[in-house]
């Protein structure tokens, strides 16, 4: 039987799971945290941005931030997931993974993940369920339970 993994993550926190499609039942293995992934921009950035004079001319402004302080702080996290899927790939802890995540975040995620991962990557969801119960997480990876026969 082949091992699978079931990822479920925000920019704050990811869950991994082994799973098991036969019995339709969730292991929680790890977990990881991340909480600037929750903080307030004011909470990140220390000051306002500088201000730059132009190239030509007298004028001033203020400079701006290519990326806001939350957003980098979720590229941060987003890597630091995608090595750890890396890393349990080539250990051959996994070889097919389900992911599920935020759009916004997974598009970041997405952008980190190494080729090997995305090889075995079966089913992406575009939908938060990193506060699910292990069972609802398992229907939407599965379906709806199998009712037993009276």
């Amino acid at each position: 039987m082949v091992k699978s993994w079931i990822v479920v993550a925000d920019s704050a926190r990811t869950r991994i799971f082994d799973a098991d499609s036969r019995s339709r039942k969730l292991t929680e293995i790890e977990g990881l945290v991340h909480p600037q992934g929750r903080a307030h921009e004011q909470e990140l950035s220390s000051d306002r941005p500088g201000r730059a004079f132009d190239s030509v001319g007298g004028g001033r402004h203020g400079m701006s931030k290519p990326v806001s302080p939350h957003e980098h702080e979720a590229e941060l996290f987003a890597r630091r997931i995608a090595e750890r899927l890396d890393d349990a790939y080539t250990a051959s802890e996994f070889k097919r993974l389900q992911l599920a995540a935020p759009p916004a975040f997974l598009g970041v995620l997405r952008k980190y993940l190494g080729a090997n991962v995305l090889k075995g990557l079966e089913k992406v969801i575009n939908k938060n369920l990193v506060h699910e119960a292990p069972e609802t997480i398992a229907v939407h990876f599965f379906g709806t339970p199998r009712q037993a026969k009276t």
